[in-house]
């Protein structure tokens, strides 16, 4: 099974860095045994007029990736927010290829996240009259109501070139995110109504 060998391989690298740990001070996360998922980025997803405060912790792939395509496209500065503009239906097919990206990308042309409930933004680089903030569980529900996948195009505004481009997909808990997450993720995650995994593709559309 091609899943099944592709999330070997993001195991086998993510444990190897559990093993020797980055020297990086961002916040994280730990579970009860005191494995700890580095921090990639925190803000709001923003789904038409809603604003989901969320955190995204490094499961597997390459944290330089998540750094360099969660920025602002013209400036590379840091976003606070980031928008899903379009679903991805969750048939096997379309899973089938998402994993195909994956597998071709290698370890430095994807990164696997776990979104989990961040701090709220306090109408922080937003406007609040247009927004309503909601719990992530809320988009969590709407995405398995859906039975679809998020989208969202890196970097925000757009980029200059395939290479400095790429693709989130924000998988609410299924059969095909299950397969990224180990016991220290399950422990940070908690709750099934309460996290998302997701996977960021360099380079592609």
């Amino acid at each position: 099974c091609l899943l099944r060998r592709l999330t070997s391989e993001t195991w086998t690298e993510t444990e190897t860095k559990k093993e020797h740990p980055s020297t990086n001070s961002s916040p994280s996360k730990s579970d009860p045994d005191g494995q700890k998922l580095s921090q990639a980025w925190e803000g709001v997803l923003l789904l038409k007029n809603s604003t989901f405060p969320t955190s995204l912790h490094l499961l597997g792939g390459d944290m330089k990736v998540a750094s360099s395509l969660l920025v602002e496209g013209p400036t590379g500065g840091k976003v606070s927010q980031l928008k899903i503009s379009q679903r991805l239906r969750m048939d096997q097919p379309k899973l089938d290829e998402v994993s195909r990206r994956i597998k071709a990308a290698s370890s430095s042309g994807y990164a696997v996240l776990l979104a989990v409930p961040g701090r709220s933004a306090d109408g922080e680089g937003q406007d609040s009259s247009n927004s309503t903030e909601r719990p992530l569980k809320n988009l969590v529900s709407y995405l398995k109501h859906k039975e679809a996948a998020g989208i969202i195009s890196l970097p925000v505004g757009g980029g200059r070139d395939r290479d400095h481009a790429g693709v989130l997909h924000a998988f609410p808990p299924c059969e095909f995110s299950q397969q990224f997450l180990d016991a220290s993720a399950k422990a940070v995650a908690k709750s099934e109504d309460d996290y998302m995994v997701m996977v960021i593709i360099r380079g592609a559309s």
